[in-house]
């Protein structure tokens, strides 16, 4: 059973693009421009749009609702810190990896990695699949699909 921690303070720090290396914006990685440059084409209503194409650079990030502080309201009011998780007082990072899609949507939403252990992944996950659309990542102008991984802490305060 999962408690929403009436009795333990949940803080839990967001860490978007610290450390970052799947999404990553034009301000730290070149872009080719110029007359050369082809930009990722607008999929017309007769084409068949190719699922598997993500992004990793692009020209304006993704954003959550409300910006970053909406994001950490969301998760600080959404997340059940795992009953096991304070039986263990365990603390810890949770890596999740996520696709952010170009209507804005969330996909393939999973752990890249689990430092947290007793549930927390699993918490993380469970509240990321249920975020309210993003405003999408551009890329000249054009809403691209973009993979990110986004580290949430875990941490019991005594």
């Amino acid at each position: 059973m999962k408690n929403k921690l009436p009795y333990a303070a949940l803080i839990l720090y967001l860490l978007l693009l610290t450390n970052n290396t799947d999404a990553q914006s034009t301000d730290t990685l070149k872009v080719k421009k110029g007359p050369n440059a082809t930009p990722p084409k607008e999929v017309s209503k007769g084409e068949q749009e190719q699922p598997g194409v993500v992004y990793s650079t692009f020209d304006e990030p993704p954003t959550p609702p409300g910006g970053i502080e909406g994001y950490k309201n969301y998760l600080i009011k959404n997340i059940i810190y795992p009953e096991s998780a304070i039986k263990a007082k365990a603390s810890g990072t949770v890596y999740v990896s996520l696709i952010v899609n170009k209507d804005g949507s969330l996909s393939d939403v999973h752990i890249e990695k689990d430092n947290a252990h007793y549930g927390c992944g699993e918490e993380a996950v469970r509240v990321i699949r249920n975020m309210p659309p993003w405003k999408p990542a551009k890329m000249h102008g054009i809403p691209v699909r973009v993979r990110y991984v986004m580290p949430v802490m875990f941490k019991l305060h005594r």
